[in-house]
């Protein structure tokens, strides 16, 4: 009876926390498969704001950028920043589905309503919670992929971490974290609305007569859609963010809005602030169409193995 009530605890922790263990295994594909299109992304951004004031940046384009960066450092390149992206996009994805999943419930979001207000909230409350948790991570991973090829530090993320806190302290990671919170309160709400409308377009949850393969198609096109929509949404704030956290040592910027006219004055325009959208929108749908597919599958898992262990000891032989 013990060990019966101790498995029927167990079971019911797993299914409570079930959005957070699958985010994370969602969260760590995603950032695996996608790093060296976000290392491309960070260089673009990063290069649009060191142009010429009043200039148009020039071979800025995703495919001279990336051979660039192979040809000149290597391919391993593409990859730096990768530890500190699979420990942010665990953290991140299972904060971003796990959060989300426990307000809409507190909220009493209804299943299948994406535009309805408590459906709404839960989303922009899921960004300013992801906003606060995981700044510190974006700081060091996008310092890391700012740097060139022979001027990171020997340490890594690690090194990195222990020399903005000598230098910044503690509000050195969190530097950036104005504009990351509308970033992510309202890239949220449409990237959980978007996913939602895609799917019901599509014909909804468990249609009959679909097989599994057409199912999995269906959710790595609304997964792709809700992240493209992400990026579309959210990409004039990310700039902004990621030329703030590229910094290191005093800012040159007295705050966000000072930061995003300075980005406008060299970019040259409204243009300067959408440097790097066309790899960020490849990587954003890629990225979440392989994050909804795996989350989807291990939710599915999850709960056939806790039905399974619920079933009675006589039918489970």
């Amino acid at each position: 009876p013990y060990l019966a009530r101790e498995a029927g605890r167990t079971m019911e922790v797993l299914a409570a926390s079930k959005m957070f263990v699958a985010g994370v295994f969602a969260g760590t594909m995603e950032a695996a498969s996608t790093t060296p299109i976000e290392t491309v992304k960070v260089r673009i951004q990063n290069a649009a704001t060191q142009a010429a004031k009043g200039s148009v940046p020039q071979n800025l384009g995703f495919v001279s950028v990336f051979t660039s960066i192979a040809a000149k450092e290597g391919p391993l390149a593409l990859y730096r920043g990768a530890g500190p992206r699979v420990v942010n996009g665990a953290v991140a994805a299972s904060v971003l589905f796990g959060v989300n999943g426990e307000l809409k419930r507190l909220f009493g979001a209804r299943e299948g309503q994406p535009l309805e207000a408590p459906f709404l909230a839960a989303a922009f409350c899921t960004g300013v919670s992801e906003a606060m948790i995981y700044c510190p991570i974006e700081v060091v991973r996008t310092r890391l992929q700012a740097i060139p090829a022979g001027a990171a530090p020997a340490g890594g993320a690690l090194a990195l971490t222990s020399s903005i806190l000598r230098t910044d302290g503690v509000r050195g990671l969190y530097r950036g974290f104005v504009p990351m919170v509308p970033k992510e309160a309202l890239g949220n709400v449409a990237y959980f609305t978007t996913y939602e409308l895609v799917r019901a377009l599509l014909g909804g949850r468990g249609a009959t007569g679909k097989g599994r393969g057409r199912e999995n198609l269906e959710i790595m096109f609304a997964g792709g859609c809700a992240g493209g929509m992400y990026g579309l949404a959210i990409h004039p704030l990310d700039t902004v963010k990621t030329v703030i956290q590229s910094e290191s040592g005093t800012s040159r910027y007295r705050g966000t809005i000072h930061c995003l006219q300075d980005i406008m004055a060299r970019g040259g325009g409204i243009a300067g602030l959408y440097a790097g959208l066309g790899p960020a929108v490849v990587r954003a749908f890629m990225a979440n169409a392989v994050t909804f597919l795996t989350l989807e599958f291990a939710v599915d898992e999850i709960d056939g193995f806790i039905e399974s262990q619920r079933q009675p000891a006589v039918q489970r032989r």
